[in-house]
């Protein structure tokens, strides 16, 4: 039976554990950033500022992004980068909470 030497080369080419975990690196490494290059990039700008709220008879200032409340929803694919300018017109420091829903 004879072998066809360029069959030879691929199954000798990772006899030692070490190449065959240096391909399977470069092998995920080139699924990410193929996968991070078709990201898209979304910018957008959040003005925190209060406003007056009034529910059942009562009024109050909140904290509003962009006049909304609760703020906007962002979306966005696996490898997109968003970019969020967020200006503080409130007259204290805040925190913004971020959660994904996949």
């Amino acid at each position: 039976m004879a072998h066809d030497p360029s069959q030879m080369m691929i199954t000798n080419k990772f006899k030692t554990p070490a190449s065959t975990l240096r391909f399977l690196l470069l092998s995920i490494l080139y699924v990410l950033l193929i996968h991070t290059a078709n990201g898209k990039v979304h910018h957008h700008k959040f003005v925190v500022k209060s406003a007056s709220f009034t529910r059942l008879c009562s009024s109050k200032n909140i904290l509003t992004v962009n006049g909304q409340f609760p703020g906007p929803t962002l979306k966005a694919h696996r490898g997109d980068t968003l970019v969020v300018k967020v200006y503080n017109q409130a007259n204290y420091n805040i925190t913004l909470h971020w959660y994904v829903d996949s």
